[in-house]
């Protein structure tokens, strides 16, 4: 556990250095909020609507962008160093592939999920502390259906992971990474031309956040407000799958990465 947390801080110390994880991180924390006050500052709403309730809205679309930042996150903490010798010479003064490996994941799974999803959250927070929540979804059920992002999180970076580790660089593995969202999000847009919804329980997850937190997943409105309770369907699928999948993908990198030749 020592050598791991060792290594980990090693992959953080020199992650948190590099100009692009700085300026991802900056478009990540800030980037909406410039966004907004920028519409503001337009014209087309005044800074006393910006609710939580409303940036809740608008996360359906936001977390699309917030998932391809914390791709990026994800490929240069697991594999920034992959094409240089540090793995290399970690390996060769006896520290154990499976220990190396672990502690890149691990950098990867903070950022690319636990930091991104904060980053995501943050703004919601922020608003309903400046001007309240408001009253059109409830609060509980919206912090369910955000709690709900957790696992969905793990398994799209478990995924983002194993794709990096296959192409072996960081740079080019947020190519692959891309390329492989959009293809999910094709996959799932044509599934939905035929009516079946995939969203919460396919292979990828890319789109899972979107559908638990789209307004398409309330009930009926009645008064002045929506029934946005979270079905058991919605919960189980997106909690199990997300699991399941997302271990099989880190066993799957883990797996690799120790088979693989160094040279």
């Amino acid at each position: 556990m020592i050598i791991m947390y060792n290594i980990i801080k090693s992959v953080n110390y020199s992650f948190t250095k590099s100009s692009p994880v700085i300026i991802i991180l900056f478009a990540m924390f800030f980037g909406p909020f410039l966004f907004l006050l920028e519409a503001v500052h337009l014209g087309e709403f005044s800074l006393s609507d910006l609710t939580g309730e409303m940036y809740f809205q608008a996360l359906p679309d936001l977390s699309m962008y917030y998932i391809l930042l914390g791709m990026a996150l994800c490929s240069l903490a697991c594999g920034g160093d992959m094409s240089d010798k540090t793995i290399n010479y970690e390996i060769m003064v006896g520290k154990k592939r499976s220990i190396v490996y672990g502690g890149r994941a691990v950098v990867a799974l903070v950022y690319g999920g636990l930091i991104t999803l904060i980053a995501m959250l943050l703004p919601m927070f922020v608003f309903t502390l400046i001007n309240e929540w408001g009253s059109w979804i409830d609060f509980k059920d919206a912090m369910i259906r955000c709690a709900l992002l957790l696992p969905i999180m793990y398994r799209v970076v478990a995924l983002f992971i194993l794709v990096t580790v296959l192409i072996g660089s960081g740079g080019i593995a947020i190519i692959a990474n891309y390329l492989l969202f959009d293809v999910a999000l094709v996959i799932c847009s044509l599934a939905h031309e035929f009516g079946d919804d995939i969203d919460t329980t396919f292979w990828a997850g890319v789109n899972a956040a979107a559908s638990v937190l789209s307004t398409k997943s309330f009930g009926s409105i009645t008064g002045s407000a929506i029934e946005s309770g979270v079905s058991n369907d919605i919960i189980i699928k997106s909690i199990v799958t997300s699991l399941v999948f997302g271990t099989l993908y880190l066993i799957a990198a883990g797996i690799i990465f120790k088979k693989r030749d160094r040279k």
